[in-house]
């Protein structure tokens, strides 16, 4: 049976008053975290096939959306593997969807030999998710100067 929208008409003192109601929409979606990469080494894993990081940088890259469209928020956190807060946080809002969002590490300030993890969370302002985490092992000793 197909709902329609019904109005009901009142006079009074000469004017007319309309009331609509129509049915109620249906919930909106969750918005959802889609790809997340690790630059270099790409993959997100997590446990002993975790990637180990070289180079003079990592590239988190997360791609939020959200079926509804527009506008989203989102962060990324990087945390040591057993840490509880962040060691690094990135925030956007007023995100079109779907986004990659990209933030840049600098091993060097980070003490080498250690696991660090990574996030991405997203919100469209009624819902959020947040991605599952991405792991990457730091080599004992740094790159080479100059590298």
């Amino acid at each position: 049976m197909r709902k329609r929208a019904s109005a009901a008409v009142t006079a009074l003192a000469g004017t007319a008053l309309v009331a609509t109601s129509t049915p109620a929409q249906a919930a909106s979606s969750a918005p959802m975290v889609s790809i997340l990469q690790t630059t270099p080494n790409a993959r997100c894993v997590t446990g002993p096939a975790r990637p180990t990081f070289s180079g003079n940088r990592i590239t988190l890259h997360a791609t939020v959306a959200d079926r509804d469209g527009g506008p989203l928020a989102a962060t990324i956190e990087w945390r040591t593997l057993l840490g509880d807060r962040p060691i690094i946080t990135y925030d956007w809002a007023g995100l079109d969807s779907p986004t990659t969002v990209t933030i840049t590490v600098y091993p060097q300030y980070l003490p080498w030999g250690a696991v660090y993890r990574w996030r991405a969370l997203v919100s469209d302002g009624e819902q959020s998710e947040v991605g599952p985490w991405c792991e990457v092992n730091m080599p004992d000793a740094g790159p080479p100067i100059g590298t």
